[in-house]
């Protein structure tokens, strides 16, 4: 019997998510146009209400559940999640945000046409309390990118994202840092651009969810001082004395 291997490989980390956010963010995931792929998710150790809401998901067989026996953090989810991964390319998904229907659909259509191309993100819409409160419909071209990474600002949201998982796991090893607890999409769109290309399709194709109780908004100066680790890195690739001159 020849196994069904699906073509995205979707991962999501949840660690006690409002349980109406959650539910919103996976049934965005499973309602997808485009419906050949696996939806890795990994439970951070959350509380019983979150793990009850997860194990109904669980009757969907596209739906893989796995559970940390304590508190790992997201970095360490995420590598748990792409080590468990089959498909062709891999898709981001965080616990509060929504995908429109096509996304994956479109996404794909980029991948499979340039194949130059390792990773490409999408535009997004910026909810707080249900409310849009901001959305820019620009595409952001490798080269853009390249730059705008120097200024924390890549345009490339991390829950839009599809990658190559060739290129992620085997060309060139490039799992989540873990000694990189904040900011970890940052430092890895960074290792990619150095081997790889980044787009970002001008099309609307996630809402993304603010508020005061999110990790990055709790641990604002925690954030802060990994992005600069991370900025401090990439222009000791550019001029190597650059330890003796910060």
């Amino acid at each position: 019997m020849i196994e069904n291997i699906p073509l995205i490989s979707v991962i999501m980390s949840v660690y006690n998510t409002e349980i109406v956010f959650l539910k919103e963010a996976i049934d965005s995931i499973l309602n997808q146009t485009f419906s050949n792929f696996e939806f890795i998710i990994i439970d951070d150790c959350s509380d019983e209400e979150t793990q009850k809401i997860l194990n109904e998901y669980k009757k969907d067989n596209r739906v893989i559940l796995k559970r940390n026996e304590k508190n790992l953090g997201l970095t360490v989810s995420l590598n748990r999640a792409i080590s468990l991964a089959r498909g062709k390319y891999l898709a981001r998904m965080d616990a509060d945000d929504i995908c429109f229907p096509q996304r994956f659909e479109v996404e794909i259509e980029y991948l499979e046409k340039f194949s130059d191309l390792g990773v490409v993100g999408t535009s997004f819409v910026i909810m707080d309390n249900g409310r849009e409160i901001f959305r820019g419909n620009e595409a952001y071209f490798p080269e853009q990118i390249k730059a705008r990474l120097f200024f924390c600002n890549n345009g490339l949201l991390h829950s839009s994202v599809l990658m190559r998982r060739e290129l992620i796991c085997k060309e060139l090893d490039l799992l989540y840092n873990e000694e990189i607890k904040k900011s970890q999409d940052f430092d890895l769109w960074v290792r990619v651009s150095r081997k790889s290309k980044i787009f970002v399709i001008p099309i609307y194709l996630m809402k993304y969810r603010v508020s005061n109780n999110q990790i990055s908004t709790k641990n604002k100066s925690e954030q802060i001082m990994y992005r600069k680790q991370i900025i401090r890195s990439q222009l000791f690739e550019l001029i190597p004395e650059t330890d003796k001159i910060m």
